[in-house]
């Protein structure tokens, strides 16, 4: 081998270890930045499926009470929806509870 081969050689194998070195870093980045967009997607479903559970109280409550407004079942001895709508606290618009019997006075 002469000394000019031997020269290039070991300059091919120096740019082999530093390609090496690069290839490396770039899997450990894309690795990274997967782990990140799966937590990243993780946390929002979490997020959504507590939210959903946190308001679901309140949605069933709006139902009930839209329910009323539509009449509902005629035999149940359900409240009407003014009675439900007696027992919301509307904050804001006074302290004065709502009288479901007499709003036009409750102002």
């Amino acid at each position: 081998m002469t000394p000019e081969e031997k020269n290039l050689l070991e300059r091919t194998y120096k740019l082999t270890e530093e390609n090496n070195e690069i290839l490396r870093g770039m899997r450990r980045a894309q690795r990274w930045g997967r782990a990140t967009k799966i937590a990243y997607w993780l946390i929002i479903a979490i997020f959504t499926v507590v939210s959903y559970y946190a308001i679901m109280p309140y949605l069933n409550q709006l139902m009930d009470v839209y329910r009323g407004i539509q009449g509902g079942d005629a035999n149940s001895d359900s409240p009407s929806a003014m009675e439900r709508l007696g027992g919301f606290n509307f904050s804001g618009w006074g302290s004065k509870p709502v009288d479901p019997n007499n709003l036009e006075n409750s102002r």
